[in-house]
This record gives C-alpha cells, structure tokens and sequence, in this order.
C-alpha cells in the first residue's frame, strides 16, 4: 500500500487472484537485468494495477533483493515535486533512521529548516545537495542488493495525456527520476498507470542506462473471474460478513458468466459487486442480471445500479456522497463540518463504510479508489442538477480549509513570537522549536494546495486566480516545492475537466492561459532561486526553440517571459551582457503586449487573459520600478512603482503588493517624502504579517530601519535593524541578514556625535564596520550588485569616521594609513561597481566620500582625486549654472538623490573656507586647494582668497549653493536640517562685519544664478542672524 495507506474491505482477498504470469514477468524482470531498471505497468482504470504492485513488492524472487514496504501513490500532488517524492522513496524503504541514508537525512532536515526562512538560493542549493546525498545513499544502499521501489498512478504526472494525445508537460519529479536514476546503481523501479503513460516510454527507452520492461494489464479471464469470485467470498466469510459469501457461492454458472461479461473482468466492478450485495442483503443483485443487455452498455448500467443502490443506504449514502465530492481526503472533523454532525458521529460514520471495496484509509483521512471517484462523477455529480449541491459542498470545504489554514498561522505567530518581540535582556538569544515551524508549514503547504483543489472545482475562473495569487506566494518566499505543487494541481483539474484540447475554456477558465502561466513556472523559479543567468538562458531557449508557446493566449506567455528575464537581468545587473539596455527592451515589449489586452472590452479577450494580463502589467511596473532604481533613477522609479502598487490592489495579490509597497516606500524614503514612505512600508509589513512569511517581515522591518535612518530616528532605526537580524538570523534568511547588517551599520554609524567618547566612538564605528563587512560578504555570495556597493559605501564611511578620530589623536602614522587605505579600497571598489551597473549616484556617493576621507585626514590628494572624479561622473543637467537651474521634474533628471551629492560637494568646500575664516593662520594653504576646487565647482565669483572675509565670501557662496542643491532634492529631509543646523551654529560666532559679508555674498549668489530668495537667506532670517531689509 501507499505510505500509511490501507484498504479495509472486508473482502480483501488476502492472495492476488489470476495475475501468476504477470508477477513471473515482475520477478524475472527484476532478477535478470543489472544496473537500473523500470518494470511498467499499464492498462485501463480499475484493472488491479495496484493489487500486482503490492504483491510484486513481497519476497518472491531468489537472490539479495531488498523490496520497499510500500508503494508511492502519485495521485498524492505532494509527489510532483523532486524532493518530496526522494523523501518519500526513502520512506517507503523503511531503514533505520541513522542508517544507510543518514547522509540523505541530515541534508533533507536542513533544507526543510531553511525552507521556513524563504531564502531563495540557499533553498536551492540544499534541495539540490539532499537529492544528491538521496542519490548517493541508494547507490551505496543498492551495491550488494538489488532495491526495488514503486510508483503507483502514474497517468497522473502526464499533465494533459490521453491514450491517443501525449502530455504537453510531465511532472517535475518525473524528470529528476529519469534524468538521476541511471546513478542509483542496482535499482529497479515498478511503475503502475492508465494506458496513456505508455507516451512516456520512448524517452524511457531512450536512456540507454535504463532497462524498461513495459507489462499490460488486461481484465480478468473467466476463470480468472471465477476464481476471484470465490476469494471474495472466502474472505468474506473470514470477515464475518456471511450475506456476501452466501451470495457468492450461490450464483450458478449461467449468473457468473453474465457477471463476467458485462463487468468486463474488471476487479474493480466485481469489487463493487459484493459492495452491492453487502448493501442490499443476501440473493441481491443488480437488476441488468435479470435482462440481455448488450455488453457494450453492460458496463455503464452496472455502473448505474450499483452506485443507485449504494446511494439509496441511509447514512451510507450521505456519506459516500460527501466522500466522493472531496477527493483530497476526509477526516472526521471535515466530515461533521459538511454533514452539520458532532465528531463522535462522524467517526462512527467512517467507520461504517471501511468495509467496503473501494475506500481507503491514510492517517485519518477517508479516500475513495481513483477509479470509484470517475464512477460517482459519471453517474451522480456530471448532472446539471446536482450543481447547487457541488457548490454548497464545495463551498463550505473552502471554509474548512481557510479556518485550518488560520489556525496554523497563528501557531507559527506563537512558535516565532520569541524572536519578533524586543529582547528583555542583553545577550539573550531566543531560541525556537525549528522542528515544530517545519512540520507546520509543511501542514499549511498541504492545505493550500488542497485549498486549490477546491477553488478549481467551486469556481475555475476564481480557482485560476487563487493559483495565480499562489504562485507568486511560493516565488517570493523561495517554496519551490509548493511550487510545483500548485502547478500539479492546476494541470490535473485541467486535464480532469477539459481532457479534449478542443475544449478551450472551463467556466472563465481558458486553457491557453493557464498552460501559457505553467509553462513559465521554470523560468520564474530559476528566478526566485537567484539564478539569474539561468533565467536568461532558459528564455532564450524558449524563443528558439518553443515559439509557439510563447504565442499563446494573446502573446501573454511572451510578456511574461520577457518580465521574468528583465527581472534577472536587473538582479545580475553585467554591462559586458548589456543587461540594463535589454532590461529596459525587454519591459517596452512587454508593456506594448499588455496594455491592450487590458484595455480591451472585446468579447474576444477573455476574463482570464485580460486578469493575467492585468497582472502582469503590475509585475512588469514592478520590474521597471526595481530597474531604475537601481540604476539611481529614483523619481520615474517611484512613477513606475506607484501603478505597479494600483495594479495589485486592483488584482488583489497581497504578496506582491507588499513587495511594490515595501520598494516604493523606500525609494519615497530616499526622495525626502519621509511621511509617504513610512506609511508605505508598515502597510507592507502588515500585509506580511497576515501572510505570515516571517522571512518577508524581516525584509519590511529591515527596509524600515533605513528608512528611519534617512529621517535622523537612529535610535527606531537600531531597533528596528537588530529585530530584522534576529528574525532573518533565526530561519536563515541571507537576504534579510545582508539587509539587516548593512541598515544597522548606518544606523549605528550615523549616530555617533562628535562630542562622544573617542573610544566609545571608535568602539560603535568599528561594529559597524564590521556588520557593514558581514553584509557585503552575504551579497557578494548571492551575486547582488546593488546591495554589494551599497556596503562597501558603508563599510568605506564607517573607516572614514574613525580615521578622523584616529587623525585628531595622533594615532601612529601607519595605524592611521592601515585604516585609510582600508577606507579607499571599499569605496574604490563600490565606484567601479556602480559605473559597470550605470548606478550614476551610488557611483558619485562613493567618490564624495573618498573626498571626505581626505577632509578627516587632511590629505588634499585625496579630496582633489575624489571631487574630480565626482565632476566627470555628474551629468551637465544636474549642475546649477549661471543660464540654467535644473528642474527636478524634468524627464532627464533621473536620479535625483544626485543633488544631494552635488550639495555635500559645495558643503565640503565651504567648511574647507571656512576653516580658514576660523584660524587665518591656515589661509594660505587653503587658498592654494581652492584655486584648484574652484575649477571643478566654483561658486560664481572670481576664486581668489586673499584675506578671511575672502574666504568666509566664498565660503557662504558655497552653503547657499548647497542649499539650493538641497532645495531640489529635500529641504525637509532629516539629513538636509542636520546641515542647516550646523551652518546655523557656524554663523551664530560670525561677529556683526562678518555677518555683513555673510548678507553680500548671500545677495550676489541670488543675482548671479537668479534663484530668487536662497535657502540659505531664509534660514539665517528664521533664525535671527540677518535681517531681510538690510540685505
């Protein structure tokens, strides 16, 4: 039997009936073939392809044969996907834990462990270490013996198979078997399905490793049917069950070969027979008995008679009925929900069909045989009438599932609670029970994709799109498993309902949209595990060779397919690929596809391929939002966000509208609309919250922490970051942990003063450092680009600032050195970064900040090298001229953050002047780099200093421009007032003559550059230094 799976009829003959020759076929098969091998099975449903696989698995044949304890029933979705069914193959071979697979278990208990953090690449690389360490066990396990393993059910992988028509896509498992079995050495595989599995042999026999043995299962003889007749009623009697086997013994010959003729030797229509008879009382049989009914409506009327008897039982009847319409199973608490009955009824029901033929037993959920759940459907539930009682049922399944799946949410909220609240202790380390959050994800995976099963059947359209929604789920939080699962489940209802391909829709439900959305399920996984050069090499596999799957359903498949590898190419961001240049190609012809479709009102455009359509417009303004931004280009990033984030609200996929929010509220953040973006990310991160995905969360607190960072809360923000860590830390998620470390280094970075501590200051900049080092290890093993110059920027600041300590110290000369050269490497390295990638403000940021290490160490080379370098990399349009003040609106200033770094350039000078307004004995000196400076940014009058009014002239010149560089970003910002306040608190020591020159040069950078009112003027007036008549 399957794992933990029984048949409880009472007629169960304890010896397989009639099948002597076959299982010879079996044994020799498995005994006579070295290395690995297939023993297929195949024949029409309802044959006892599952009763010969049973028996062929007990010990028969001489030799060291170590047969599996029970079969695999791929009926089970579960089994779609790769790791599961090794697990399950595992199982079934029942060794000790410890044992010979203790490789294989060590390494599936880590990846289920990691499953729960979403990390995406890590997830994949310890799926695919287990199945190796599962390949390699079985080899070593099969040296001295030949394994035997089976797999019943085997149609069900052949997605869209009839016996005429082959599938157009095979189950994902089904692939890693054929492509691994060839290394599990001395491996037989029994397989077992319908007739169209038979479509999967010739790349069988193509694998010139594999042995393939192919056996058909026809109906029994008459003699056979005799004899199983007989069996029946002699397990019968052993069972107690006396009117089935009176009934049987007492059939003349002329009544069995009617039996046999019009079941068709089928064991399951004998089978349902003495189900019949058991139901009826004794000497009861079917009334086509009594007619001459032809044999090819035989079948359907007995069909008809048996399941009309069985109906008409009392409290059987609702119960197989009930049974019949939930084929995922049902235990005794589904039961007394759809039944309106208590528990305790339920059981006693359940246990009142275990008699019969057809129903089996996993764990405590009830089943039918495959076979029985096709009869009901052909006999009862295919009747028009019987549609409100298929939505009743249907519906309220539904709210069984959604009330299961809250309750686990709310274990997990229980199980994570220890880490997601603030620590009462220094140096606690919350611990949590890994152990018990895997198994209740795993239970929560099984009700959403049982959930499906139910949408689908409920509603096909609605259904499509809870598959839609579903997928994304498990994209975004790296569960490719689930996955694959959920991809399963679709293709099965599809093939279950619309078997004909010239049926193309299913209620709303077009088949080309769906066989177009599952058809790029690969390449979106490849995506979700970081593989970004996979993605571009599956892509551009697809356009030679699958041309016209991409045609299909309105050409949405090629949309998609062009979303998804502008996503990777954003994430692999490689200017020898020209990623950004095919990124933006990419997302246009996508866009150009898409925005008909949604727009259509034609009848022509289904509801099905106008929502995917819909939906991927949100992705692909996702990905043009994600694309520009990093590339710097923050305000069309936030244009192209915003529809994004309206396009999700209207399709309602909450996980995505998360993820848009979360982005653009940190790109809002960076823009100065501190407000906006804050309010943007704690939505996100409630919606996560109610998803439950604590990986995710993670990422939102993480976000936020920046965000408070950008609005000068450092205290908020180090909270925020170390509960993000601690979240991302605990389900090892290395996106989050990347995020988290970089955010608290700033966090902590930014909060020191300068009035702290030298010690203690050096103290907090050095766990910066290093978290800011920690992160850019974790994103340069992810490949992150982005992310890696955004900690080696940090990293670099962090050495900045403690140069400068260690400079106002006199620390020795070459600890100073070590540290300064250890400053330049990081922000070097995140220069050249950011121009390979066309990040044009991350590049410029990191040469502002080699300027500033000069200005900490007073190295002039340093501060030359760094705003020359910054000059060439400022495109024109962004600098304020004599002719020309930029408009932050326009179309052509993409980045706008730009501004900000033009200011701290002028801010840079200024205080360089204004050092020598402070100590005159140093003008000289500075007189010399500004002549040089005032090349590359000068301030609008002429570049000599001869004096300190000169210099403080020139100085406020400077200020007033970066006010003006500041105005076009922010004024409100945090980090903007911070350096308003520190002007202020310069300017209040100026005594009344030099406050006179402050007001002049205030006046002549308003003329030269026709600005109107500057910042600088309305700051000093708020605060009293100056007033407005006189200047």
């Amino acid at each position: 039997m399957p794992e933990g799976e029984r048949y409880t009829g009472a007629w169960a003959t304890p010896d397989l009936i009639g099948r002597a020759a076959i299982l010879q076929q079996i044994d020799a098969a498995i005994r006579d073939v070295a290395g690995p091998a297939i023993v297929a099975l195949h024949g029409p449903g309802g044959i006892g392809k599952t009763r010969i696989l049973v028996d062929a698995l007990k010990p028969r044949a001489a030799g060291a044969i170590y047969a599996a304890k029970r079969l695999i029933d791929l009926y089970d979705i579960r089994y779609h996907s790769s790791l599961d069914l090794a697990h399950a193959l595992y199982a079934s071979l029942d060794v000790d834990k410890g044992g010979p697979f203790h490789a294989f278990e060590q390494a599936h208990d880590q990846q289920r462990k990691v499953q729960a953090s979403g990390d995406v690449g890590q997830i994949a690389t310890l799926t695919t270490e287990a199945l190796h360490a599962f390949a390699a066990d079985l080899k070593r396990f099969s040296q001295d013996r030949r394994v035997v393993i089976a797999l019943d059910t085997l149609e069900r992988i052949a997605y869209g198979a009839s016996e005429e028509r082959p599938p157009f896509q095979v189950a994902q498992s089904w692939e890693w078997l054929v492509e691994s079995l060839p290394a599990w050495g001395n491996v037989t595989l029994l397989i077992a399905g319908r007739n169209q599995i038979k479509h999967l042999f010739p790349a069988l026999q193509r694998q010139s490793a594999i042995h393939l043995t192919s056996i058909e299962i026809t109906p029994f003889t008459k003699d056979e049917t005799d004899a199983y007749l007989d069996a029946v009623a002699k397990a019968a009697d052993a069972a107690g069950e006396t009117t089935v086997a009176d009934t049987l013994r007492s059939l003349t010959p002329q009544r069995r070969e009617q039996i046999h003729r019009y079941s068709g030797g089928l064991p399951i229509l004998l089978a349902l027979l003495a189900d019949y008879i058991s139901v009826a009382g004794f000497g009861r049989l079917p009334a086509i008995f009594e007619t001459g009914t032809e044999p090819a409506r035989a079948r359907e009327l007995l069909e008809e008679q048996l399941i009309a008897r069985m109906m008409s039982a009392g409290e059987i009847k609702d119960t197989l009925q009930t049974l019949g319409r939930a084929p995922k199973g049902v235990d005794a608490g589904l039961l007394a929900h759809l039944l309106d009955i208590l528990p305790d009824e339920a059981r006693h029901r359940l246990a009142m069909i275990e008699r019969l033929s057809f129903v089996k037993v996993r764990g405590e959920r009830y089943f039918l045989h495959d076979e029985m759940y096709a009869i009901l459907n052909r006999q009862i539930y295919s009747a028009p009438d019987d549609a409100p009682e298929a939505q009743r049922v249907n519906t309220a399944i539904i709210e069984w599932y959604d009330r299961r799946i809250e309750e686990r949410r709310k274990d997990l909220d229980d199980l994570y609670a220890p880490i997601e609240q603030p620590r009462r202790a220094a140096g606690f380390a919350p611990r949590i029970d890994y152990d018990r959050i895997a198994a209740v994800q795993q239970e929560m995976q099984e009700l959403l994709i049982d959930r499906l099963s139910y949408h689908l059947r409920l509603n096909p359209l609605e259904g499509f799109r809870e598959y839609f929604r579903d997928t994304f789920y498990a994209v975004f939080t790296g569960n490719t498993m689930l996955d694959i699962q959920l991809q399963a489940e679709i293709l099965a209802f599809l093939d279950e309902r619309a078997s004909s391909e010239e049926q193309s829709s299913i209620d709303g439900m077009e088949r080309e949209v769906v066989q177009g959305v599952t058809a790029i399920r690969p390449v979106a996984r490849r995506y979700a595990a970081n593989d970004y050069d996979g993605v571009v090499r599956e892509a551009d596999l697809l356009r030679r060779e699958h041309p016209d799957i991409l045609a299909t359903a309105g050409r949405t498949t090629e949309a998609a397919l062009d979303v998804w590898e502008a996503l990777a190419r954003t994430g692999r961001a490689k200017e020898e690929y020209q990623d950004s240049a095919a990124t933006d190609r990419l997302l246009d012809a996508a866009e150009k596809i898409l925005v008909p479709l949604v727009r259509s009102r034609s009848t022509d455009v289904s509801e099905a391929r106008r929502w995917r359509a819909q939906s991927l417009l949100a992705l692909m303004y996702h990905a043009r939002g994600f694309s520009l931004r990093a590339r710097g280009q923050t305000r069309p990033a936030i244009e192209a966000y915003r529809r994004a984030a309206a396009l999700w609200r209207q399709v309602d996929v909450p996980i995505c509208l998360a993820w848009t929010l979360n982005n653009l509220g940190f790109v809002e953040v960076e823009e100065g609309n501190s407000a906006n973006g804050l309010a943007l990310i704690e939505e996100a991160r409630d919606l996560r919250r109610r998803l439950g995905s604590r990986a995710l969360i993670g990422i939102s607190s993480a976000t936020l922490s920046l965000a408070l960072v950008y609005t000068g809360a450092y205290a908020a923000a180090k909270e925020n970051a170390e509960r993000a860590l601690r979240l991302c830390q605990a389900v090892e998620y290395r996106l989050g942990m990347g995020l988290a470390l970089r955010n608290l280094a700033e966090a902590l970075r930014r909060s020191v003063r300068r009035d702290d501590d030298p010690q203690e200051r050096m103290d907090v900049l050095r766990e910066a450092g290093d978290y800011a080092d920690e992160a850019y290890r974790i994103f340069e093993d992810m490949g992150d680009r982005l992310r890696q110059i955004e900690s080696l920027i940090e990293a670099g600041c962090a050495l900045r600032d403690m140069a400068g300590i260690l400079h106002d110290h006199s620390t020795p000369k070459e600890a100073l050195e070590d540290v300064v050269n250890k400053s330049l490497r990081a922000l070097e390295k995140a220069a050249r970064l950011a121009q390979e990638t066309g990040n044009a403000f991350r590049h410029v940021d990191a040469l502002v900040n080699i300027a500033y290490v000069g200005v900490n160490v007073e190295r002039w080379d340093l501060v030359l090298r760094g705003l020359t370098q910054a000059k060439e990399a400022i495109p024109p349009d962004y600098i304020i001229t004599e002719h020309r003040r930029p408009d932050p609106e326009s179309p052509i200033i993409l980045a706008r953050r730009l501004f900000t770094q033009l200011a701290r350039i002028h801010m840079l000078i200024g205080d360089r002047l204004f050092a020598a307004v402070q100590s005159p004995s140093r003008l000289s000196a500075i007189a010399e780099e500004y002549a040089h400076l005032a090349n590359l940014f000068g301030a609008g009058a002429t570049a000599s200093v001869a004096s300190a009014d000169d210099a403080l002239d020139q100085a406020t010149r400077h200020y007033a421009l970066a006010f003006e560089y500041d105005r076009l970003y922010n004024l409100r910002d945090a980090r903007v007032q911070d350096v308003q306040n520190k002007v202020y608190n310069l300017m209040k020591a100026l005594d009344s003559d030099q406050l006179n020159v402050v007001a002049r040069a205030i006046e002549s950078v308003e003329r030269t550059y026709s600005s109107g009112r500057s910042a600088l003027r309305d700051l000093l007036e708020s605060r009293a230094l100056l007033l407005g008549e006189f200047l």
